[in-house]
């Protein structure tokens, strides 16, 4: 959440991988129009940790 670097204290927020969650769903979505069977399932993919303020070790912006 990009503006999540902006608030007083920034805020620490996990990122995900939103080019791997597009390639799932396009997968799925295309397996569908094929016809296959694409019952509920779990997808997992990777993501990162955006350390800020709000957490211990994340850097302290000078204040104004």
């Amino acid at each position: 959440i990009a503006e999540s670097a902006y608030t007083t204290p920034s805020l620490t927020t996990v990122s995900p991988d939103k080019d791997a969650i597009a390639r799932q769903a396009v997968e799925l979505l295309l397996a569908q129009v094929a016809g296959e069977d694409v019952t509920a399932r779990e997808v997992r993919t990777g993501h990162r940790l955006v350390v800020r303020e709000s957490s211990a070790g994340g850097t302290v912006r000078p204040s104004a």
